[in-house]
């Protein structure tokens, strides 16, 4: 199967399952609301895709 066709399966798949259906930790969604809070505040710190690869390539030479 061409990797195109993978994917929309797998979108397929992922779009069926609906946000009842995932049950999450009390952990995970106190972790959850830990970073929303950062993100809310404006303190968490950002790094762009670009820095990002650029970081990895860094650390591969």
């Amino acid at each position: 199967m061409p990797v195109a066709e993978r994917i929309a399966m797998a979108e397929a798949i992922w779009d069926s399952i609906e946000k009842e259906e995932v049950s999450l930790s009390a952990a995970q969604l106190e972790e959850l609301d830990y970073r929303m809070a950062i993100h809310d505040s404006a303190e968490m710190p950002y790094v762009s895709w670009d820095d990002v690869k650029a970081e990895l390539r860094n650390r591969r030479s």
